[in-house]
């Protein structure tokens, strides 16, 4: 089968990625897209948050990605998934928010609730600063310099700390509904001053020299909501642009149940962008947001090794998953080939998709709900407010294999915002998730209100406790 280049990558993503296991938690591992080969346990051995599993037996992801011939050597391997945040505030950005970014970093890296001896961010892979371009270039262009330096400092101690800013039309005259747009140069080390222009529109800013002459990853922000039936609003309704899908590479979404309709409309519009799960922090909560039950949210990446350069390739191949609960991990491979690859012209694709839960809750025990916030630090709720920590280990119910394309069952068709739900799997009780799926692009590409000359596929996994995961595409062209 003929896999397309991806313009977005750069080299062979032979993918293997290693799930690391939690404090000696055992994981189940796969050859995925290789017939013959069952899955397999494997034991791996109590490790320091992030360091990987790095073994050379089969796992999650020993395929090809969708450039070349495939068959890619150690070089292009890939471990993970690590865990982390790609939006994220500090009094750079406002002085009425918290913090600098050296706070940000050490405190996403590790931070200790007061009166107690639980490290709240424990397991935290990476970290990134995205504070507001204008501030960073147009008012204090001297802070571009200090973030950098103070992510070199963390670098230093061995924690991957990522530098980006971020864009919003609506701080310098532009639209009322809020576009932001969070970028990251591909250079970590000597890094281009953030676009120096008044840029007031998103055609503007994708124009900019900044981003033409510069490499940059970036992300469509938190797009706005509207109801089931509308295109979302925001980005100009994720009109296409072929020159800008070169570095748009990821989508922030937010919430569960529908936070991912932008990130639907985003595909079925042409964008080959994957989800990322952020926090947006102002205050002394970078990493620390919880849901209900404690849970944190993240964005999970499979890269190479656990460093910025590895950790921004990973982001840029689209090797990523977005999750409400950073205990769980859940990826996709066709045919070999990891999520984020495309192919061309393929009548049939053979998915192999997979989820799994560590479950580090077992092991630490949040006991306090919800964790309290401000600009100085962090503190346990009053005792009125504190929320008793769930009760049970949560576990997967259901899954959702979606595409665009296709109709309602009542004879309607999808709008703009949705996917088609090719296959459903309900009635689950395990903390474990693998299925092979076998789909005919051709016949899935099918939506009459969008026509498209790509398909695109996702996986969706939903817990026991209400928390999702969500995984980033994989696509066929046709064109």
């Amino acid at each position: 089968m003929e896999a397309q280049k991806n313009m977005r990558t750069s080299g062979d993503r032979s993918l293997k990625p290693v799930l690391r296991a939690a404090s000696g938690l055992a994981l189940i591992v796969t050859v995925a897209g290789c017939p013959g080969l069952d899955p397999r346990l494997v034991e791996t051995p109590a490790q320091d948050p992030g360091a990987g599993a790095g073994h050379d037996g089969g796992n999650p992801a020993d395929a090809g990605s969708g450039n070349g011939d495939g068959g890619a050597g150690a070089d292009s391997a890939y471990n993970g998934p690590y865990y982390g945040g790609l939006h994220s505030h500090t009094s750079y950005a406002d002085p009425d928010y918290a913090g600098t970014p050296l706070d940000a970093f050490e405190t996403a890296r590790s931070y200790v609730l007061p009166g107690t001896d639980v490290d709240i961010n424990r397991g935290t892979d990476w970290w990134a600063v995205t504070d507001y371009y204008w501030s960073l270039s147009l008012l204090n262009p001297e802070y571009w310099t200090m973030t950098f330096e103070q992510a070199a400092q963390v670098r230093a101690e061995g924690f991957p700390a990522i530098v980006g800013w971020e864009w919003s039309n609506t701080k310098l005259g532009g639209p009322s509904q809020r576009d932001h747009i969070g970028c990251f140069p591909l250079n970590q080390i000597d890094p281009p001053l953030p676009p120096s222009e008044k840029v007031s529109t998103l055609s503007g800013l994708f124009s900019t020299a900044g981003l033409r002459k510069n490499p940059h990853l970036c992300s469509f922000n938190h797009p706005e909501m509207r109801s089931d039936a509308e295109p979302l609003p925001a980005f100009d309704g994720f009109r296409y642009d072929a020159a800008a899908d070169e570095f748009m590479s990821l989508i922030d979404i937010r919430g569960n149940n529908g936070g991912f309709r932008g990130y639907f409309q985003a595909l079925n519009m042409g964008w080959h962008v994957s989800p990322t799960k952020d926090e947006d922090n102002k205050d002394w909560s970078w990493g620390l947001k919880m849901g209900a039950h404690g849970q944190q949210r993240r964005v999970g990446v499979f890269a190479r090794e656990r460093s910025v350069d590895a950790i921004i390739g990973g982001l840029k191949d689209g090797a990523t998953f977005a999750t409400s609960d950073k205990s769980i991990s859940v990826w996709m491979t066709a045919e070999g080939r990891f999520m984020g690859s495309v192919f061309k012209g393929a009548r049939t694709l053979e998915l192999s998709l997979h989820a799994r839960d560590a479950d580090e809750r077992e092991e630490v025990t949040l006991p306090y709900y919800p964790i309290v916030c401000d600009n100085k630090g962090c503190s346990p709720p009053a005792p009125e407010d504190s929320v008793d920590p769930e009760p049970d280990s949560p576990f997967f119910v259901e899954a959702y294999l979606y595409t665009n394309g296709g109709s309602r069952l009542d004879g309607g068709t999808l709008p703009l915002t949705a996917g088609k739900v090719l296959k459903k799997w309900t009635g689950l009780h395990s903390r474990e998730f693998d299925e092979a799926v076998v789909v005919t692009p051709t016949e899935d590409g099918s939506n009459a209100e969008n026509a498209t000359s790509s398909v695109w596929y996702v996986l969706r996994l939903v817990q026991s406790d209400g928390d999702e995961a969500i995984t980033a595409p994989i696509f066929v062209h046709f064109d």
